[in-house]
């Protein structure tokens, strides 16, 4: 049986319902289970995973499906040059069994979060799997390049006054990236 705070599950229900989300709860795990249904891309829904812990609790998504031995190489670099310059969560690959989701997480110590905190923790991952869904889906479905995914979908953005135009704000090389979550 998991350890976590009973203060910080009400919290989060009091969220999911306020948004009138269904939901369940598993009370062994401390885990408040959904499905999301998504808009504006072909990656229809992703089942959302909140964890609550004593300190924290982690908001995990994934995609109804993992990725195979076949495109693993090419998931693994989509989803690494997605990372790239996320200031909040980030997506995971789990290469012993293809899983993706992508996380965020928030430490509360002994202070229960504002419902704006819970919000902004929760739909960060609804928002990266609306933007970055098409693109995983070119990788597990097509043979699109990594690259040419991530370009389609991220906007450059000049460089900083002064900078020399060869690396972005993230210093990853790139001529700059725009502005992500």
């Amino acid at each position: 049986m998991a350890e976590y705070s009973e203060a910080l599950v009400s919290c989060v229900r009091g969220y999911l319902d306020a948004q009138e989300w269904n939901y369940q709860f598993d009370a062994e795990h401390g885990a408040f289970v959904l499905d999301m249904g998504l808009s504006d891309t072909r990656l229809q829904s992703v089942r959302m995973l909140i964890f609550v812990h004593m300190q924290d609790f982690q908001v995990y998504a994934r995609p109804p499906f993992n990725a195979d031995a076949k495109n693993m190489g090419r998931v693994m670099e989509f989803l690494t040059r997605a990372n790239c310059g996320l200031r909040h969560g980030n997506f995971e690959l789990d290469l012993r069994d293809g899983d993706i989701n992508f996380k965020t997480s928030h430490r509360c110590g002994d202070d229960l979060p504002l419902m704006k905190v819970v919000s902004f923790q929760a739909e960060i991952p609804i928002l990266m799997w609306k933007r970055y869904g098409d693109g995983l889906l070119a990788m597990l479905f097509g043979d699109a390049s990594p690259a040419d995914e991530i370009a389609k979908i991220e906007i450059p953005r000049p460089p900083p006054p002064g900078g020399d135009g060869d690396r972005g704000e993230g210093g990853n090389g790139e001529s700059g990236r725009e502005e992500r979550n």
